[in-house]
């Protein structure tokens, strides 16, 4: 798979291994696959614990590295890339069964299910909910004032997404979808130094029944993907056939 001319490696577990790059189709008998959707200055190996779980209850994974990460060429990628590879694998491998996003892969997985991209249940841990989020505490981390966070706006609206209208709307997982019905697991830790829980919060108060929210503590931005509570609950939620849920925590 190539973006802006960029090869982009992405992987299947079932039905084929890793690929180097094209995705490939088919499966094992997994169903319709699960899509994982890595973090910012992530990898897709980051899921290696959730991968092998639900290999081990048959299901087929696909996942991705985009421009700048992992295994993929190009030194840098934005949103745009997230949801351009994500597209791609749903035109190849039709409706996810379920997608389990880390940090800014859960607001990459939001905006893509706006663009048309379908799921059966969104899995979401550590996620950004709000790009102006990652604004702030770019901002906040650097001690910038804000004539730059006005700037990275108008980077965002200008170049980014240019003649898009209610773009930040669009950039929002917290403003609720009409017509996205699927169940929403959001696990958050409660020490998480990168995504403040208030992100994830925000999006099962949205939501309201048809989001279950699970905070945890100590594991903090990156440790939460490889606590095997956190992976038994994400793999349990994503690969029910009903995925229930109930709000509490």
């Amino acid at each position: 798979m190539f973006v802006r001319g960029i090869p982009v490696t992405t992987y299947r577990w079932g039905g084929g291994d890793h690929d180097g790059g094209d995705g490939g189709n088919g499966g094992d008998g997994g169903g319709r696959p699960i899509l994982v959707a890595r973090g910012w200055f992530s990898r897709a190996s980051r899921f290696a614990g959730i991968v092998e779980a639900l290999r081990a209850q048959g299901r087929t994974v696909i996942a991705f590295d985009t421009p700048g990460h992992g295994e993929s060429g190009g030194r840098a990628s934005t949103i745009l890339d997230y949801r351009a590879v994500i597209r791609r694998l749903h035109a190849e491998h039709g409706d996810f069964s379920a997608v389990v996003a880390h940090s800014f892969g859960v607001l990459a997985t939001f905006l893509t299910l706006r663009d048309g991209v379908r799921a059966d249940r969104i899995v979401a841990i550590g996620g950004v909910a709000d790009f102006d989020h990652l604004l702030d505490g770019f901002r906040t981390r650097l001690r910038l004032g804000e004539a730059v966070r006005a700037a990275l706006r108008g980077h965002v609206e200008g170049r980014l997404f240019p003649g898009e209208p209610d773009i930040w709307q669009r950039l929002d997982a917290a403003r609720r979808q009409a017509d996205l019905s699927a169940p929403i697991l959001l696990v958050h830790d409660a020490d998480d130094d990168v995504a403040a829980p208030a992100q994830s919060r925000a999006i099962a108060a949205a939501y309201g029944s048809q989001a279950r929210l699970i905070e945890t503590s100590g594991l903090g931005h990156r440790r939460i993907l490889c606590d095997p509570e956190v992976i038994a609950a994400a793999v349990e939620f994503a690969t029910s056939p009903t995925a229930g849920v109930k709000k509490g925590s």
